[in-house]
């Protein structure tokens, strides 16, 4: 493994000292018991510089995490293992960590390996914050038996983990939205290539290379085209607001010297619209993936961000890698996001807008995307109850007056606590709150 800031530090100058003064005697004197001194504590400088060396520059050490990913409130293990590829024993080693995992403490006293000898052991970390995170580099300290020399050793390899949102159930969702199969409208068939297959018809001259069935070419000995429809209740389109002036509410400290951690008492959510949003956008990803919905995201941090609609546990991965590592640093408002990504979903879509903002000119850009036969669900953070200020608009009455189904969500809730209201029932139904529970 390729190393780098070896470094050779002095611990104990005493046996300097006294090799100097034998040194001074002998020379001066000629005393036999001088002349004894200076051989002994040179030969001890010489064992000592040489174990030393070895101590550290004749291990190798190996990180594996167990697995490459996992959710926020989960555990990433790791296994490490450290050779020592020298015939003399290692008396004691530290390894020392640097990786960018908060709380990932890897930090080990070895105190005794043997020549050739192999050591093992996993280090359970906690994870309390998405994102992306590399192990390592790994700092092996060791040193000589008489005390006078330390070594150090930088290994700069290691291991990449992701670390996504916390999930959580919303099941209230489904029926709020009205998203699922059988709402009455007849199946269509669709230009474009879509995730729903109708039936297999005889290539056409100018089908696209996607649009061939394969199985069935081989089946009957000619090209076979697909022939799609758009999906019984339309696709599933997540727009998060990553407007940065939208958002309200902080990370906890994780490092520092002001961070007292103790994961046992680290809230399931921290008290940020942005990890809330996020938290909240890979809930309902994951909910109507599970149904077997297409679904798909955008939204515009620094940089636009989009995910096509598909179905399976790979949309699924490829939706909660953006999430992972995204951050509401945007600068494009969401009636604006709203307004560009229109030409995104088409007739009897369900767009879900997840969204701590206040502003009024969002619930006109989505009323008019309802208009346009698009459902259209937001999924309001509060942000009031994050800053402790009084709402500057009623964004619940404009929707209602809007006959817009949304949740609310408000800070120390979960995602599945969300307020559901649907103001848009049939007639002589009154509009209900509901409050979803797991």
């Amino acid at each position: 493994m390729p190393s780098r800031d070896r470094l050779l530090e002095l611990r104990n100058a005493l046996p300097f000292l006294i090799w100097a003064a034998a040194l001074a005697v002998a020379l001066n004197s000629g005393w036999v018991v001088a002349y004894r001194l200076l051989y002994l504590f040179t030969l001890l400088i010489v064992l000592g510089l040489f174990w030393s060396g070895g101590a550290v520059w004749s291990l190798s050490i190996r990180r594996e995490p167990l697995s490459g990913a996992a959710h926020v409130g989960e555990h990433i293990v790791e296994r490490v293992r450290i050779r020592n590829r020298s015939l003399l024993p290692q008396l004691w080693v530290v390894i020392d960590d640097e990786s960018e995992l908060p709380l990932h403490r890897l930090r080990r006293v070895l105190s005794y390996l043997p020549p050739r000898a192999v050591r093992e052991f996993l280090v359970r970390t906690p994870c309390l914050r998405r994102g992306r995170f590399h192990l390592g580099p790994s700092v092996l300290t060791g040193g000589d038996p008489f005390g006078i020399f330390r070594t150090r050793r930088r290994l700069a390899h290691g291991a990449n983990v992701v670390v996504y949102p916390r999930l959580f159930p919303v099941p209230a969702l489904e029926q709020l939205a009205g998203v699922l199969a059988g709402d009455g409208r007849r199946h269509q068939r669709s230009p474009d290539p879509t995730t729903d297959v109708a039936t297999v018809r005889d290539y056409h001259t100018g089908d696209e290379f996607a649009r061939i069935h394969w199985p069935s070419t081989a089946r009957l000995g000619r090209l076979i085209s697909k022939e799609f429809e758009e999906s019984p209740g339309g696709d599933i389109w997540i727009v998060i607001d990553l407007h940065g002036p939208a958002q309200a509410g902080s990370l906890l400290p994780l490092q520092g010297e002001h961070a007292v951690v103790d994961p046992a008492r680290w809230p399931e959510l921290e008290p940020s619209t942005e990890e809330y949003a996020v938290s909240l956008a890979a809930s309902v990803a994951s909910h109507f993936l599970r149904a077997d919905r297409a679904v798909g995201l955008v939204g515009h941090a620094r940089h636009r961000l989009l995910v096509q609609p598909d179905r399976g546990g790979r949309q699924l991965s490829r939706i909660l890698d953006v999430l992972a590592v995204i951050s509401a640093d945007g600068h494009v408002p969401l009636d604006r996001v709203l307004e560009r990504e229109a030409p995104l979903f088409r007739r009897y879509d369900t767009v879900l807008v997840v969204t701590p903002s206040d502003r009024s000119e969002w619930v006109a850009a989505a009323h008019a995307l309802a208009l346009h036969g698009i459902r259209i669900v937001p999924l309001v953070i509060d942000r009031s109850t994050f800053t402790g200020d009084s709402p500057r608009e009623d964004i619940r009455s404009l929707l209602a007056s809007h006959r817009i189904p949304f949740c609310v969500l408000e800070e120390g809730q979960r995602p599945d606590e969300a307020t559901c209201v649907a103001p848009n029932l049939p007639s002589g139904a009154r509009p209900a709150a509901v409050t979803a529970r797991p």
